[in-house]
């Protein structure tokens, strides 16, 4: 658990760099940024397999801590850190998280069953397009794109736009970048990171495909009228990338309509971009603070702080007894003098009695 925590930290901090560079620049690239974020989700998903290794190889940090001259005699009581209080607590904490990850992950799992079945079940008309009786609106089922059967009887600029937006889907990997993020919410659903990231890349995935369509079809209101009849058809559907499924019907229409022009990279700089974001995310995966063994070998004890602070003269010695001899008596000739009475006797001090 701790291993999780820090790993969702690690990547929530990623992901607020790379948000504030983009801001940072003004970006209006779809495809850079869907770059962008496709590897801030692999090295979020690849985080708690990168700290370790990362840590053992980038070297640690050091915190400026400053230290007093004295340190009190006294044993400070312990404080109750955060945690502390996650490992008293760290079963309760253990079964939340697995109960909430298990139902994420099995509607994950169900949603791929039943879009299974329905490319199972849908008639190929070609290489990559089905048709399936059972949809209402066209969806993305991995690289094949799954039509309703009236889509015979639709106009012919409306099927161009329909084929447009899907393959477009296809053509970005929409169906796998879904399941990536979906899997990522999935495990750290306790992150509000991952919530997010799994909603930025649909905003980006429906707005490369909007765009693309609005291109072939060449008539901005007339597409946004198909989305929203589209979207009056999609409310249930059990799939990972659908036409009208994904951000706010409403905001994409707004955008469709307002027609904001977008700010291209060149590949060179898209590669950049990406190289910028692997070595933040080393930065951040292997970033740690240096053993506090070594920290505190380099301060001295308090005992030897003081003695050097207030240093002491040092006492005379203390004259020792001298050890007996080997075979000598243990006995006080003087004893003779204050007892008349007492003789000795092989050594020994015997008081008698007249």
């Amino acid at each position: 658990m701790i291993l999780l925590l820090l790993s969702a930290v690690r990547a929530l901090l990623l992901g607020a760099c790379v948000w504030s560079l983009l801001r940072l620049l003004r970006l209006r690239d779809a495809r850079t940024e869907t770059s962008v974020w496709t590897l801030v989700l692999l090295a979020s998903l690849a985080m708690p397999l990168l700290t370790p290794w990362a840590e053992a190889r980038l070297p640690a940090f050091s915190l400026p801590v400053q230290t007093p001259a004295l340190a009190p005699p006294a044993v400070l009581p312990s404080t109750v850190t955060a945690w502390n209080w996650l490992a008293a607590h760290a079963g309760l904490f253990r079964g939340l998280y697995l109960t909430v990850a298990a139902a994420l992950l099995a509607r994950l799992a169900v949603g791929l069953a039943l879009g299974l079945n329905l490319w199972r079940r849908a008639a190929r008309l070609a290489p990559g397009l089905r048709v399936s009786p059972a949809l209402r609106s066209p969806m993305v089922f991995g690289s094949c794109i799954l039509l309703p059967r009236e889509w015979r009887d639709w106009p012919q600029a409306r099927r161009e736009a329909v084929l447009a937006h899907e393959e477009c889907h296809v053509a970005r990997g929409d169906f796998f970048l879904q399941l990536g993020a979906g899997l990522y919410r999935a495990l750290f659903w306790f992150s509000p990171f991952s919530w997010w990231l799994l909603r930025e890349l649909s905003v980006l995935a429906e707005s490369a495909s909007d765009a693309a369509a609005v291109r072939r079809m060449g008539d901005r209101a007339s597409y946004a009228e198909l989305l929203v009849e589209v979207a009056l058809k999609a409310q249930n559907m059990p799939a990972l990338v659908a036409m009208a499924k994904g951000p706010d019907i409403a905001w994409r229409v707004d955008r469709i309509l307002e027609g904001r022009p977008e700010r291209t990279l060149s590949g060179g700089m898209r590669a950049i971009a990406a190289a910028a974001v692997l070595a933040v995310s080393l930065g951040f995966a292997g970033a740690h603070t240096g053993s506090m063994a070594a920290s505190a070998a380099a301060v001295p004890s308090a005992p030897a702080r003081i003695a050097k602070a207030t240093p002491l003269q040092a006492a005379p010695p203390v004259p020792m007894p001298r050890p007996a001899r080997a075979g000598r008596p243990l006995y006080d000739p003087r004893a003779l003098l204050r007892d008349p009475r007492a003789v000795m006797v092989r050594g020994l001090i015997i008081t008698t009695n007249g």
